[in-house]
């Protein structure tokens, strides 16, 4: 079997120990493609964006469709040095749509995360939903957001629900952090009760 090569563009505000090469899975290699609002990344390409809150207005707006087209360029270069099979998308910052626009353009398949959430009022929004349109295979939450991209004409059978990646890592952090944090009384203790179990009760009750 050919072994296929991922890219995942990640979005974040500061990269405290990302690497530049992420680890293989079976037949697929992937690479990380970061950008950073504050522009200090070291990694396979740096969009340099423009952070903002809420909705965008005024010179803040401009900054950021700014950065959009830069990082068109920039992510174009970055999927010609990388030859990607797919691109990986998570989430709705405005550098993802400068990644899926190189893509699409490129002809390089596009699989969005989270897509068919709904943020009524913010940009967010408009940006997710413009990837979902551009992307081939859809990764939701839930059957609400399933429902809502198929509703946008997307293929019911490339829409699958997968969850919400950041709960593994509410999973897997929950005992080594809280098990620090927490103690059981005395009436507890005496009732045989254990702190392990009362954390896994606590995420079996959010996850």
């Amino acid at each position: 079997m050919t072994a296929v090569g991922a890219v995942a563009v990640l979005g974040l505000t500061s990269l405290p120990g990302v690497a530049a090469t992420a680890p293989g899975h079976g037949d697929l290699s992937s690479s990380p493609a970061v950008t950073s609002a504050r522009g200090d990344a070291k990694s396979s390409y740096d969009a340099r964006s423009v952070a903002f809150k809420g909705r965008v207005g005024g010179q803040a707006a401009a900054a950021a469709a700014k950065s959009v087209g830069l990082g068109v360029i920039g992510f174009a270069d970055a999927f010609v040095r990388l030859r990607p099979d797919i691109i990986v998308l998570l989430g709705d910052r405005f550098e993802l749509l400068a990644a899926a626009q190189a893509a699409m353009l490129m002809r390089i398949p596009i699989a969005h995360i989270h897509g068919g959430e709904a943020s009524e009022g913010a940009v967010d929004e408009s940006i997710r939903h413009a990837i979902t349109k551009l992307s081939h295979l859809h990764l939701v939450a839930t059957e609400e957001s399933r429902e809502r991209v198929v509703r946008m004409g997307e293929v019911p059978g490339d829409v699958y629900i997968v969850g919400a990646p950041s709960l593994d890592d509410v999973v897997a952090l929950a005992q080594p952090v809280l098990r620090h944090r927490m103690a059981l009384n005395f009436s507890a203790r005496a009732e045989g009760v254990d702190l392990p179990g009362v954390i896994d009760g606590l995420v079996g009750a959010v996850v």
